[in-house]
């Protein structure tokens, strides 16, 4: 430290002495009167140091020992400031203001409190080891550096506002939270340890353009504001989003075998949520309750227990790829099984209104869903499955979107509001699979044709030749723009029957083509 000749600055040049109760005070008195330059590198304090109001024009406290604690009320400090290795019991700062930088690299303290302290330049923490910390209301001007602190217990940054870049990288923490703080620089985030807990709930981030996010229990970000576009790599089992606003969008990749909550959370711009790539079952994503999106991709997830009926601007959202969502049960083993969405799992489970169905099949789900969302109304799950089948076919997935197409089609059934209608569409339904089931189709088509020929060999020919016979000149008129070779006479109810099989055997051939050709479509 300097030699000071300003008589208005008392001097302590304390290096590598042991301080005892008689100094101490003496250094209080004068902090509370005037400015003091206080040289503590590599001292040794054997009771506590209580500097309130002090104004320091010139300080360092590199290497020194406190046995029962540091404290700052009050206090400034014009220049530079050292607490390089520092050991301490209990070391505080309150309302006080560093005009200089401040460095605090591998201090080693059971308890650091920050309370209304600013600093005004540059401040570094790399290589802390705490018990725990606590930061609250305090704003870094410049950049601030927390690379490689370890604290034992709990660490708390508390509407800290990070005007410059900040850096917490390698931070090894049982618990890391950082409640309303605002991050106006980017923050680097890799290789951190976080045990339990990793939190930064109703924060700001204003030029943050990527986080790597990691806790063995838990990552939350609800109620937090991204104003750039973000890339989110979440390394942990649970990640709450709930109430979060990314306002120009975000990427959102998710640990294999985690969950994920986005209730009320807004995308504004485009954005993803997916699976990290690598292996591992899919992510589950909990009910998007209220949330709003703009444009939203859901990919390689297990959707199985997320409902969409409370989710804003539907026709934004593309679930891509099949392999998401729950499957309708089989009613034979080996059929195809449709995709469903777990809207449409939760009032069938309800057996609201019973549907006819080819057998009594079980549509089941976990009993946790049931008790948080009650079910939504047919003509609701309806118009659900209308907008991502639209969304599915703005992005040419029309095999994908037949799924959505035979759902809607479904609940459009279940909450007909006449019995004409419903008769119709369960018509429909029995005849071809709304279009969608070509087997269905052909097997009407068979059915349709022998059930012809039987009535025309029965009263419908006037001299009726062999069954076999009847059903291959059946079969043949029933394609309109192929007339039978043979003429056959037929009577009164032949004609009829003629007819009806030239009417309704083209209108089941253009179905089975319309199925197949909904499977095949590119």
């Amino acid at each position: 430290m300097a030699n000071w000749q300003d008589a208005a600055v008392e001097v302590f040049d304390l290096q590598g002495r042991t301080v005892g109760s008689k100094i101490v005070r003496a250094i209080e008195r004068a902090a509370r009167t005037g400015k003091i330059a206080l040289d503590c590198r590599g001292a040794h304090f054997t009771t506590g140091l209580n500097l309130t109001g002090a104004t320091f024009a010139q300080a360092d406290f590199s290497n020194a020992h406190f046995q029962h604690g540091l404290r700052f009320e009050r206090a400034v400090f014009e220049a530079d400031i050292a607490f390089d290795r520092v050991r301490c019991s209990d070391l505080s700062f309150a309302e006080v203001k560093f005009e200089g930088s401040a460095t605090f690299r591998e201090v080693k303290a059971a308890n650091l409190q920050l309370r209304s302290v600013d600093f005004r330049r540059y401040a570094s923490f790399d290589g802390a080891v705490l018990g725990f910390g606590t930061a609250r209301d305090v704003i870094f001007a410049t950049e601030a550096r927390f690379r490689g602190l370890t604290s034992k217990g709990p660490l708390t940054l508390q509407s800290v506002g990070f005007e410059g870049p900040a850096t917490l990288d390698r931070v090894s923490a049982r618990e890391l939270s950082c409640p309303n703080c605002r991050f106006g620089g980017p923050l680097e985030a890799e290789g951190m340890s976080i045990e339990r807990r990793l939190a930064f709930e109703g924060a700001r981030f204003d030029n943050t353009r990527a986080l790597k996010l990691r806790a063995d229990e838990r990552v939350s970000v609800s109620g937090t504001s991204f104003s750039q576009s973000v890339s989110l790599r979440v390394e942990s089992p649970t990640f709450h989003a709930s109430a979060a606003c990314f306002e120009r969008g975000a990427d959102v990749l998710l640990q294999p075998g985690g969950q994920g909550d986005f209730a009320s959370a807004s995308f504004l711009g485009p954005s993803l949520i997916a699976t990290m790539p690598g292996g591992g079952p899919p992510a589950k994503i909990s009910p998007l309750d209220g949330t709003r999106i703009e444009r939203l991709v859901l990919q390689a997830l297990d959707l199985s227990e997320c409902t969409f009926g409370r989710l804003h601007r539907l026709d934004g959202l593309l679930i891509s790829g099949r392999g998401q969502l729950s499957l309708a049960p089989s009613v034979v083993d080996g059929s195809y099984r449709r995709e469903v969405l777990a809207d449409e799992v939760v009032r069938r489970s309800h057996n609201l209104r019973p549907m006819l169905s080819w057998a009594p099949v079980a549509w089941n789900h976990p009993a946790a869903l049931e008790e948080k969302w009650p079910p939504a109304s047919s003509g609701s799950i309806a118009d659900i499955y209308r907008a991502m089948r639209k969304a599915r076919e703005d992005s040419a997935d029309y095999p994908g979107a037949t799924d959505f197409y035979y759902g809607e089609m479904e609940m459009r059934r279940e909450g007909a509001d006449n019995w004409v209608e419903r008769l119709l569409l369960t018509g429909y339904w029995v005849l071809s699979g709304y279009g969608m089931r070509a087997a269905r189709t052909l097997a009407a088509y068979v059915v349709l044709v022998l059930l012809i020929a039987a009535g025309l060999q029965a009263f419908g020919l006037q001299d009726p030749p062999s069954f076999w016979h009847t059903a291959a000149w059946t079969l043949t008129d029933s394609i309109s723009l192929v007339r039978p070779t043979e003429h056959l006479d037929l009577t009164a109810a032949g004609m009829y029957l003629n007819f009806t099989i030239r009417i309704i055997g083209p209108a089941l051939i253009a179905l089975i083509v319309f199925a197949l050709r909904s499977r095949v479509r590119r």
